[in-house]
């Protein structure tokens, strides 16, 4: 079953590259180059508030070893 289950993480996550690239360069095609960055900053910059928002524990967490004491949402 590990080996199964690697396969598959290693397929998506070579996989994404691509996704991403193509993504950008859609995204410089119709918008132009300065404007693709520009949203795709302002677009990351949201999500990482929302989360930040969401998710206050995550803010508070000094190390990942204390995520088991995360309550569940």
């Amino acid at each position: 079953m590990r080996g199964r289950v690697a396969a598959v993480s290693l397929v998506f996550t070579g996989a994404l590259n691509q996704i991403g690239e193509f993504d950008s360069g859609v995204s410089a095609q119709w918008l132009g180059v300065v404007p693709a960055i520009v949203v795709g900053g302002i677009a990351t910059i949201a999500v990482a508030c929302f989360y930040a928002w969401r998710f206050p524990e995550l803010r508070r967490a000094e190390s990942l070893t204390s995520a088991s004491e995360w309550k569940e949402c």
